[in-house]
């Protein structure tokens, strides 16, 4: 009997262990639950891989457009700089040449009207005192408006854009200069 009720005993504790079918229900619902989490979680993790292969390529290619971009930049400056140094070439060529027609002109005007060499040269150097001068007056402190090419600049300037122009204008180094008419300026030092 003593056996009897132990294995009746070990049945109920057996039987009130076995999940009622409610409780497997929920069990089964819980497994489910977890296994689509488990699904999601792996599919996110495939596209984090997949966006940071993306990521991956996108930087690479951004790298080599960069180098793209410099090596063009590059191959524009250093066309530009071989530009720069022809154009200097060729205006150093223009000025000798200019300075040869120069007096080449000079020396026929000597020949032609029978001038004395030493007359000429007083000449010159009494024109270059004046044009000295003049360069001097003329200097302007800003680089910018100084390499204006003045070419552009028209010669007949009306009449209204000179009453635009201060009268008087004082030089930082003690000068004063007085406007007179189209523009020439007459110059008084200050003590």
């Amino acid at each position: 009997m003593e056996a009897n009720n132990e294995f009746a005993v070990t049945l109920e504790k057996r039987l009130q262990d076995v999940p009622r079918s409610d409780e497997l229900y929920e069990i089964k619902k819980v497994v489910r639950e977890l296994k689509l989490s488990l699904k999601v979680a792996q599919d996110r993790e495939r596209a984090v891989e997949k966006l940071g292969n993306q990521a991956a390529s996108l930087e690479a290619r951004l790298r080599v457009a960069k180098k793209i971009l410099a090596d063009s930049y590059l191959d524009v400056l250093i066309s530009l700089k071989e530009k720069w140094e022809r154009k200097k070439v060729t205006a150093d060529c223009e000025a000798r040449l200019r300075e040869v027609m120069v007096n080449i002109d000079l020396l026929k005007e000597i020949l032609n009207n029978n001038l004395l060499a030493s007359d000429e040269l007083s000449r010159l150097r009494a024109m270059e005192v004046e044009l000295g001068a003049e360069l001097n007056v003329a200097l302007v402190s800003n680089f910018s408006v100084g390499k204006l090419d003045l070419s552009q600049v028209p010669v007949d300037l009306p009449e209204e854009f000179f009453a635009k122009i201060p009268y008087e204008a004082d030089y930082p180094d003690g000068r004063s200069g007085r406007l007179d008419g189209r523009g020439d300026a007459k110059l008084e030092v200050r003590d």
